[in-house]
């Protein structure tokens, strides 16, 4: 975004408040999308295992402490 917008650092080394202010709403858009897909709470069955087929992994444990520790 920075080169796309042209956001450089200026000479107190900062960038311009419209760099800081995009990358907050970016953060929260992707936040907001990966909890949409996948749930806010942490200790569901289905969203972990939903999240190891997108992943590509293989078995899928069967509880949710497994499936918190697969790498």
């Amino acid at each position: 975004m920075c080169r796309f917008f042209e956001w450089r650092k200026d000479s107190n080394d900062m960038y311009p408040v419209e760099r800081d202010e995009a990358s907050t709403r970016f953060r929260i858009a992707m936040v907001r999308t990966f909890n949409q897909k996948f749930g806010e709470r942490v200790d569901v069955k289905r969203a972990w295992s939903f999240l190891c087929t997108i992943l590509g992994i293989a078995p899928i444990p069967n509880t949710v402490a497994e499936l918190k520790e697969v790498r």
